[in-house]
């Protein structure tokens, strides 16, 4: 891995405002750092998991603790204008509820106190699925599922030695295997929503008894030990009824397997996973995540690491200077912005 030219695109894609063409890098280096040097090193292929690892384990070695949280989810890239390829694909965006063209990003973060850490990622490739058939349009698939993913991030950070309380995790993610992953293989406690169509039943009662979620009038604001079809340990669920921004009422299950949560507490450790939706975000309008112009599946790959790293220098900023990863951005935005106003300023005058 080439530190060098790793922290000299990492700065550049936080300095970008609004693109992060390498031809631009060129320019304001004059000429150091040119298109093709940069090119060759996003081309290299050494942006793997285990060199990103190494990158941020000083960092997270030096804040973790056996009372963190780890959470996952997942976000979309929009590549409207990308050509397809094993990474650029139509993904499912839950959050617009319709297919998009873009790239499936996997992350994984740690959150402890006030830092939030990238700690794994993964980019959903998507493979060509021959057919037989006559006049059947190829499908594109993925080897593994994003649950799938999910849980190898989860050996990998064991393997690492990563220490931990919580997996937070959204509906999504709040399938019986991952479940009993974390807690028979792992020994760690969760915190997820689940879905209202999810089959349960009271501990007492027999396996005829299981039925919806929805069809049982769960008091808010109260823990329920509770059993899920299919899993052989108990947990613990609670309700909570809120309102949209449309006025309409909306309704949240969260289980865990940890006993000894209250509803409150439930509901305090599952606001924690908000973070990694400000983390996507911050990799977006802050680390130039889909700004980069690049369309190979290397180059793509190596660009999402060197954006990724940057949030991680954002990150250590933010703890040195006190300010978030917005205001920080917004601050250097006003600095080049005011720079520019006084040299355009002093131009004019000669007119």
């Amino acid at each position: 891995m080439d530190k060098e030219h790793l922290n000299v695109y990492a700065n550049f894609l936080i300095a970008s405002s609004k693109y992060a063409h390498s031809t631009d890098l060129q320019k304001i280096t004059q000429d150091k750092y040119s298109k093709d040097k940069i090119y060759r090193f996003l081309s290299s292929g050494k942006f793997c998991e285990k060199n990103f690892w190494l990158t941020i384990k000083p960092f997270l070695k030096s804040i973790q603790s056996n009372n963190a949280y780890i959470s996952v989810d997942d976000t979309i890239i929009e590549k409207p204008h990308t050509k397809e390829n094993e990474v650029v694909s139509y993904c499912y965006d839950h959050t617009k509820s319709k297919c998009v063209k873009g790239i499936n990003l996997l992350s994984m973060t740690y959150k402890i106190g006030d830092t939030s850490l990238p700690i794994n990622y993964r980019v959903i490739r998507k493979e060509e699925i021959p057919s037989e058939a006559d006049n059947v349009k190829i499908k594109k698939k993925s080897a593994l599922t994003k649950n799938q993913h999910f849980r190898n991030m989860l050996k990998v950070a064991k393997t690492n030695k990563i220490k931990y309380r919580y997996v937070l995790a959204d509906s999504w993610f709040s399938s019986n295997e991952n479940f009993k992953y974390i807690h028979k293989d792992l020994d760690k406690c969760f915190v997820f929503a689940v879905k209202s169509n999810r089959l349960f039943k009271f501990p007492e009662e027999d396996d005829t008894h299981f039925r919806k979620l929805s069809s049982f009038d769960f008091q808010p604001e109260t823990a329920y030990a509770i059993e899920f079809k299919g899993l052989s340990f108990p947990l613990y669920l609670s309700k909570q009824v809120f309102k949209n921004e449309d006025g309409k009422e909306a309704v949240l299950y969260l289980v865990t397997n940890d006993e000894y949560l209250s509803y409150d507490n439930m509901v305090k450790i599952y606001q924690k996973r908000w973070d990694i939706e400000v983390y996507h975000k911050s990799l977006k309008q802050n680390c130039s995540l889909g700004k980069s112009s690049v369309r190979t599946v290397k180059t793509i790959l190596g660009h999402i690491f060197c954006s990724i790293y940057a949030y991680v220098l954002l990150e250590k900023l933010k703890l040195k200077k006190k300010q978030n990863q917005f205001k920080l951005s917004t601050s250097y935005y006003l600095k080049g912005l005011e720079k520019t106003f006084h040299l355009l300023s002093f131009d004019l005058k000669s007119l």
